[in-house]
């Protein structure tokens, strides 16, 4: 006979939010990085040239840019869990059912 696991499963809105936006960030640094090889592609013989570094300034200022988001976004989650860490050992040392956390608990921190 087959042995049956049991388990749970707990999603949290801020966590399925945060992984749409890093998505969201990887796709356009991807679609970015191509933008700069047809912007290298453009200019090959004049790198030096005005027009090509004008260019090249542009692309690489919106990748910076979706960087600092992605960065923020996971100093937004680390902040988030550190909340619910300190929550949870507050609520630990009060004696509070052993430290764990209800659902109301959770969704009031989101």
């Amino acid at each position: 006979m087959a042995a049956k696991k049991i388990g749970a499963l707990i999603t949290l809105d801020g966590e399925k939010e945060f992984n749409q936006n890093v998505t969201s960030c990887n796709k356009t640094l991807s679609s970015l990085k191509s933008e700069m090889g047809l912007v290298k592609a453009q200019c090959e013989g004049q790198q030096n040239s005005l027009e090509s570094l004008t260019k090249k300034h542009e692309v690489l200022t919106k990748i910076l840019e979706e960087q600092k988001r992605k960065e923020e976004e996971d100093v937004k989650k680390k902040k988030k869990k550190k909340r619910r860490r300190k929550k949870r050992k507050r609520k630990k040392n009060r004696g509070g059912g052993g430290g764990h956390i209800t659902k109301k608990e959770i969704q009031a921190e989101l």
